[in-house]
């Protein structure tokens, strides 16, 4: 489970490394950073890579090795973990990194479209967006689970706090709270938004509708 939680990590860590690798190259384009900059950053990514290959080897070698050593069973049988005893303990749950990967490779998509891009390929990243609503909505959902639990279990925590501790433990609760409703309150606007841009697509407004896709 540990291995497998690491390489979850590590996955997490090059997509992140990878979003940054594009802002650099931009930036090099700009003439904003040297190359050198961007090449050490790239040899970083590299060796993420070499990580994340080499952990994941090691963890089937390790299963390979627990189904014919101590099961007897042939190591080409499929074998899946079951890390739902860990799951409470996961900062970023499997599911909202699959979505956030997901935003990221339509921003990333899109972004490499030109200023006026063909209106079937603004058609087709409404289409995407509307696509996406419903896998984020879902995220919302499980954030406001965890938030309800946080709440069950702040009289418990709070206990062992000095009076100024859960004074900033408060602040905290309270600000991610309105941090989660604003985030809330502009995701809802984007079904509207997304109705507007494909009922006003059309050939004399191409930047005008990838301008309000980005926005």
């Amino acid at each position: 489970m540990q291995q497998s939680q690491q390489i979850r990590n590590t996955e997490n860590s090059l997509n992140a490394q990878l979003r940054t690798l594009a802002l650099l190259e931009s930036s090099l384009e700009a003439g904003l950073i040297d190359i050198a900059q961007v090449d050490q950053f790239r040899q970083n990514i590299e060796t993420e890579r070499a990580n994340l290959l080499q952990s994941r080897n090691a963890l089937q070698t390790e299963l390979d090795r627990f189904k014919s050593s101590t099961l007897g069973l042939p190591p080409d049988l499929e074998l899946a973990l079951d890390d739902s005893l860990i799951q409470p303990f996961q900062l970023i749950s499997p599911q909202i990194s699959d979505v956030q990967n997901a935003v990221d490779d339509f921003i990333d998509e899109f972004g490499q479209q030109p200023k006026e891009p063909p209106l079937e390929t603004l058609a087709q990243a409404v289409s995407q967006l509307t696509e996406l609503r419903p896998r984020v909505a879902d995220e919302f959902a499980t954030v406001d689970a965890d938030l309800q639990q946080l709440e069950q279990v702040t009289p418990q925590r709070t206990e062992l706090m000095t009076a100024t501790e859960s004074k900033l433990f408060a602040g905290d609760r309270q600000r991610l709270s309105e941090s989660l409703q604003s985030l809330r309150q502009r995701f809802d606007a984007t079904a509207e938004t997304l109705e507007q841009i494909e009922t006003a697509l059309d050939e004399s407004k191409r930047a005008q509708s990838a301008d309000a896709i980005v926005a």
